[in-house]
């Protein structure tokens, strides 16, 4: 299918990306994800059950929630996080815990960003369950402390430590960096590739159209905004309240 037509955006006509010019951090991270294959199939399992349980058991405010909540397609295991007890959520939760908002499902089609979950604490205790830490996300590191010795010289060196690791994630495209007016241009580029394999563009009308850049790099680095990327993104604007930094 023509990306044109998901998302209003020729992929090899620059002037239909212009206005992301001035994009904030909430509606990049909604162009990323609503680019990911795998939200727009949750997305389509989610549309189909919640039009057949309002068949069933009619709309909201008027639906008999009573027989729709016992109605086991209107709930979902949470599967994605790993847990001794999965919760079992209701459909519409499930959508908004598994991929980071709070809002009612939406469409891969709609343009307007939805409201971003606050991201969960990040200091995680270890146990020695660390392979599962470390396989779970690829920004996961550990560093060690020794709490028979003084706190703060060790949370200083941890903090040197951090930073020179961001910046080297940075670097390497492994991570989004804290300013969106400087990663803008970069990220128009992903989209426009993300927009192009969607469309089927071939390797040489991409190759033509992008010139000297390494397509297959950029290309892994844009899948990696549409699958957990874009969770950063959107944090951007949570922690700081910064929507856009001109340059």
């Amino acid at each position: 299918m023509s990306a044109k037509k998901l998302f209003g955006r020729e992929w090899s006509n620059k002037a239909d990306y212009a206005n992301t010019e001035d994009f904030t951090a909430s509606q990049w991270a909604w162009e990323f994800l609503r680019r990911n294959p795998e939200y727009a199939t949750d997305w389509d399992w989610f549309n189909t059950t919640w039009l057949a349980l309002e068949f069933e058991y009619g709309k909201p405010p008027n639906r008999d929630f009573n027989r729709w909540q016992q109605d086991p397609r209107a709930h979902r295991v949470n599967d994605f996080q790993p847990s001794e007890e999965p919760e079992n959520l209701l459909i519409e939760c499930w959508m908004g815990s598994r991929w980071g908002f709070y809002v009612f499902p939406q469409s891969p089609s709609e343009e307007e960003p939805p409201p971003w979950r606050e991201p969960e604490e990040v200091v995680t205790l270890l146990d020695g369950s660390e392979a599962e830490y470390f396989t779970a996300n690829s920004g996961h590191i550990a560093l060690g402390f020794d709490i028979h010795q003084p706190i703060e010289k060790q949370v200083e060196y941890c903090q040197r430590m951090l930073r020179i690791l961001q910046r080297q994630a940075e670097q390497s495209g492994q991570m989004v960096v804290r300013n969106i007016a400087s990663q803008s241009q970069q990220w128009r580029v992903y989209l426009r590739l993300l927009d192009a394999q969607i469309s089927g563009a071939s390797e040489k009308e991409i190759a033509l159209a992008f010139g000297k850049i390494d397509i297959e790099k950029s290309y892994a680095i844009a899948q990696r905004l549409c699958a957990v990327g874009y969770l950063a993104i959107a944090a951007l604007e949570i922690n700081t309240g910064d929507q856009h930094e001109k340059k």
